[in-house]
């Protein structure tokens, strides 16, 4: 077994190692130069507000008792109770929206 070929190659496949690892590093540091500059753009923040105003386009009327009725963002309205415990598998009548 010849050593010193052996330890050339060792040596040679390190610095492709080293080369790899400095390539990756660069392509790095570019990704997030170019990330930071799409998000400190205006275009970033155009998009987070079409995004938003998206939301606000699914009106749904809601009524209560004490309120009256009244109009909230549909994609945020959760079932919510008040008063009395509802007992489990019991029955709620729901009335139609515009209804009294």
């Amino acid at each position: 077994m010849d050593y010193q070929a052996a330890g050339g190659k060792r040596i040679l496949e390190l610095n492709e190692l080293e080369e790899l690892r400095l390539d990756a590093d660069e392509n790095v540091k570019i990704y997030k130069e170019r990330t930071k500059k799409w998000h400190d753009s205006a275009s970033f923040e155009e998009n987070l507000t079409r995004e938003a105003s998206f939301y606000c386009l699914i009106p749904v009327e809601v009524w209560s008792e004490s309120t009256g009725s009244f109009v909230v963002n549909g994609k945020r309205l959760k079932h919510y109770t008040t008063g009395e415990d509802i007992e489990k598998g019991a029955t709620i009548t729901l009335k139609e929206p515009g209804g009294n």
